[in-house]
């Protein structure tokens, strides 16, 4: 009965799509090859990584893995987004899977 009510909902109530420009740190503060923590609320709180790659991009991904949604985080030295309970790699570039259990690239920020 619970998740009838869920699959109702979300199917009656989809969540609105993150839009528009946010503020999310000063440039200054994420050196390269480090990463930032954020959330953008809305209609759902959803953590962020903002990595500032060594070449000088900017990068922001859910920090969810698309395998359980265990956290992810990017290490500097292999340059690739990482999934510390099952060994999910993903490439910090394009979130693409690079190795492991996850099924999908991770979702981006433009």
């Amino acid at each position: 009965m619970a998740s009838g009510t869920i699959v109702i909902k979300s199917l009656a109530f989809p969540d609105k799509k993150l839009e528009g420009v946010h503020f999310i740190c000063r440039e200054s503060e994420v050196l390269p090859g480090e990463m930032f923590r954020f959330e953008i609320k809305g209609t759902q709180t959803v953590p962020y990584l903002l990595i500032h790659l060594p070449d000088g991009e900017w990068r922001a991904f859910e920090q969810k893995c698309t395998h359980l949604s265990c956290a992810v985080h990017y290490v500097s030295e292999n340059n690739r987004i990482e999934c510390p309970c099952h060994k999910g790699f993903f490439n910090a570039h394009t979130g693409e899977v690079i190795q492991g259990p996850p099924p999908r690239p991770l979702p981006q920020l433009e």
